[in-house]
């Protein structure tokens, strides 16, 4: 992993756990402080959307993000496989199978 990569994967996690603080703290302060009746629209709309944000952001480390890291890996590991075996000069043998034939492989040892 490039020094890059690490940099903005520690970056997203500090956005993700200030994200999950400045919630949870919302969170506590609706129940137990006590909000002016003028505020309470905006402290109940500044909840819903960090509460969306603090989603999106689990989603993304634990959800499709994580998915398509693990699909990423397994084609680079089935990239590496062709490679090893291009560079080993092995030729697929040819057959000619007609239709309704079967045919038996079985390999040399």
């Amino acid at each position: 992993m490039s020094a890059r990569q690490e940099s903005l994967n520690i970056a997203g996690a500090v956005i993700g756990v200030l994200l999950v603080t400045v919630l949870a703290f919302l969170a506590w302060a609706l129940v137990y402080v006590r909000v002016p009746p003028e505020n309470e629209t905006a402290m109940n709309v500044l909840l819903g959307i960090l509460s969306t944000q603090v989603g999106i952001v689990v989603g993304f480390y634990f959800g499709s993000s994580l998915g398509n890291k693990k699909q990423a890996e397994t084609l680079d590991k089935m990239a590496e496989t062709a490679r090893t075996v291009s560079q080993a000069n092995i030729t697929p043998p040819s057959v000619t199978v007609s239709p309704g034939e079967q045919v038996t492989v079985e390999g040399k040892e």
